[in-house]
């Protein structure tokens, strides 16, 4: 997990450990340059990916609130695709970015030391839960993060059925949630009904 707050710079530095396969860390919700910090090969893009051994660093930068997942664009999405799925992100490698409001701090709920330390405010660690300070009179919390991204088996809408979008009718799959999120096709039927 990564947090960040608005207007924060985020500077990940990435190291490829996995043999054989050119991987990335690509995030949606925030600003980039794709040519250099998308983490990713697709069209005509430059490929911002990483081979075995190699090392990058992607820039980001908090534009607005949210929760955002990270995933590795480099292998492929093939979610479902092949039997067992080859792509990266099926096999556990994605992540979630966490933004704030501006000014917002983290600390360990147990120890209280800041998360953010040292004159380069380098992140110490990202652990699921921290303490949010967010600045203001009473507007502090604690933060957790729950990411699954495990496409689970079983899962049926309100009518029993496999889940389809409700704009195409197409399946669709249930992945990447945390519990800050309701999938999309949910959140789209409710404003279609109302």
């Amino acid at each position: 997990v990564v947090r960040a707050a608005v207007g924060d710079g985020i500077k990940v530095h990435f190291t490829n450990g996995i043999a054989a396969r050119g991987v990335g860390m690509h995030v949606d919700g925030v600003a980039k340059n794709v040519n250099d910090s998308d983490g990713a090969r697709i069209g005509n893009n430059p490929d911002t990916t990483v081979s075995t051994g190699g090392q990058i660093t992607y820039t980001w930068f908090a534009q607005r609130e949210g929760q955002f997942p990270i995933n590795d664009y480099g292998s492929g999405t093939s979610f479902g695709l092949s039997n067992p799925s080859t792509d990266t992100t099926s096999h556990g490698l994605y992540g979630g970015l966490i933004v704030l409001p501006a000014a917002s701090t983290w600390t360990n709920p147990v120890t209280g030391t800041d998360l953010i330390g040292g004159t380069d405010t380098h992140g110490l660690g990202a652990p699921l839960f921290v303490d949010a300070h967010v600045p203001g009179i009473g507007t502090d919390f604690r933060d957790y993060a729950q990411i699954l991204a495990d496409e689970p088996e079983g899962i049926v809408d309100r009518n029993g059925a496999k889940p389809t979008f409700p704009t195409t009718g197409l399946p669709d799959a249930s992945f990447f949630f945390n519990y800050r999120t309701e999938p999309l096709r949910n959140r789209l039927l409710a404003v279609m009904e109302h």
